[in-house]
Parts: C-alpha cells; sequence; structure tokens
C-alpha cells in the first residue's frame, strides 16, 4: 500500500475530566468520545463530541487546534448529533483530493438516547458531503456487533444482472470487491464472535449501501486477528474506509486498554 503520513488519527471513548481536569464545564458530562488528529509534525487537533451527559446538557462538543492548521480542516455543519464530519484539504498531503472524516458516536440501542434512525442520518450526511470525495474515513463507537459477518456484496454479476442493477453500481461492486481480494483481505476477523446485534446488522448494511469496508480484523497488526475494542469482549469500535483510503492507509492497531483514559474502551488508532 502506498504511504501517506501526513496524518494519524486515535480515537476513544473516556471520561474527559481524564484530559481537562480543570474544566468546570466537564464536571457536568459523564463522559465524551475523542479523536485525536495529529497533523504533519506532531501539530494536532482534538475533537471530541458526547452524546451520553447529565443534567439538561445532551451534547458537547470540545474543539482544540493548532491554529497554523485551521485553514487545511473544514468542519461541515452536521444536523446529525451522531456524526462530525471534518474535510481535510489535500494542499497538506500528496493526495490528489481532500479526505472526508466522519467521528461517530451511536449510543447503545437499549440506551434512553438511543435511535432508529441514527444509521440513517449518518448515511444521508455521507452522500450529501461525499460528493466528488473518494477518501473516506469513518471512524468511532457504533455500539455494533457484527461478528464476521460479511460488509460487502458477493461479486455476482449474473445475480446484479438477473436484478437489473444499473451497469455503474455494477461497476463500483466489482472493483471494490476487486480491492479486498488484491490485497487478500476479503475475509474479515474477529474475536468477538458473540450474537449480532441490531446495530451490527444496520452497520453492515450501511457499509454495502455506502461501498464502505471494515478495516478491523484485516489491516496491518490487526490482520487475521480482529482484536475486542471494549471490556476485552466485544467489537463495538470500527474504522471504516473506504476503497481509495486502503491506499493512503499506512498503520492500523487496537491500543492496549488504559484506564487512565477509558473506563472500558481501546484506542482505536490509525494513519
Amino acid at each position: 500500500m502506498a504511504r501517506s503520513n501526513f496524518l494519524e488519527l486515535s480515537s476513544l471513548t473516556l471520561h474527559p475530566m481524564a484530559i481537562w481536569p480543570s474544566c468546570p464545564h466537564l464536571q457536568h458530562v459523564s463522559w465524551c468520545f475523542a479523536f485525536l488528529l495529529f497533523i504533519s509534525n506532531g501539530l494536532y487537533a482534538i475533537v471530541s463530541s458526547g452524546v451520553w451527559c447529565i443534567r439538561s446538557v445532551l451534547l458537547c462538543l470540545l474543539l482544540l487546534i493548532n491554529s497554523s492548521y485551521i485553514q487545511y480542516l473544514r468542519f461541515l455543519k452536521s444536523d446529525s448529533e451522531f456524526v462530525q464530519w471534518i474535510e481535510i484539504s489535500n494542499q497538506i498531503s500528496s493526495l490528489d483530493q481532500h479526505t472526508l472524516f466522519g467521528c461517530t458516536y451511536v449510543p447503545p440501542e437499549f440506551s434512553k438516547y438511543s435511535s432508529d434512525e441514527s444509521f440513517i442520518e449518518i448515511e444521508e450526511e455521507l452522500l450529501k458531503f461525499s460528493q466528488g470525495i473518494k477518501n473516506i474515513v469513518i471512524v468511532g463507537d457504533f455500539n455494533a456487533r457484527t461478528s464476521s459477518l460479511k460488509d460487502y456484496v458477493d461479486d455476482d454479476i449474473n445475480l446484479q444482472e438477473i436484478l437489473q442493477i444499473e451497469e455503474d453500481i455494477i461497476n463500483d461492486n466489482t472493483s471494490s470487491y476487486s480491492i479486498l481480494k488484491e490485497n487478500n483481505i476479503l475475509q474479515r476477523f474477529n474475536k468477538d464472535t458473540g450474537r449480532v446485534n441490531k446495530y451490527g446488522t444496520k452497520l453492515l448494511d450501511f457499509c454495502k449501501r455506502c461501498n464502505l469496508f471494515i478495516a478491523n480484523g484485516r489491516l496491518f497488526s490487526d490482520n487475521g486477528i480482529g482484536h475486542t475494542t471494549c471490556k476485552d469482549a466485544s467489537m463495538v469500535d470500527y474504522l471504516l474506509l473506504s476503497p481509495n483510503s486502503f491506499n493512503i492507509t499506512t498503520d492500523f492497531e487496537i491500543i492496549d486498554f488504559n484506564p487512565m483514559f477509558s473506563d472500558v474502551h481501546n484506542r482505536v488508532h490509525l494513519q
């Protein structure tokens, strides 16, 4: 895979006071979901959003960013509380187009903040913001258990023709399927072999419709493994990549659990 080290990103569900202990506003927030973007020479932005909050606060969005790089990041206005979109300019990379990042948190399906519309909202915004962009990366806690079920549509041209699927869609599916085969990552591994939950089914359907693939259990040190990301028991935190993004991803790892930052979650790291 081609090497492009302009950006490094980690995501983690954590308690906000672990990073900002002196901030009084965060004392009323039960936790937040943090995304750390390391751009070029260690310059970084931190974007974090929380949905589960105490008292009357429903959504918390915090941002710390190096001012010299803010001109290359565009935070897109989202109408969904489940995702924050960031467009990263190709001016700070060797890529031929911008990169679209989606930072997500979907509350557990049986919690008071759960919504059956969460995946639909994320998908609608993805379609809106990804026009003309092929480098797409989505990372976050989906609270989805997917086991090792397929996140792609099998390359059955005959069936697609029988169903009269449009030719450009057939070509897209065939090309994407070929990328997985060429990189010998068609099979996805997952140590979490438990029951697939409703959000797991929704995530897999989301990937199939939007031509995205789960990196967990496929890439780099997690290839052939599929480490759990929560309580050493389940995989609920995912990295999703568009076909083009496989060629610009140079590292992917599930970092060992650290109780200093989170009560139960591992950090998801990509470069």
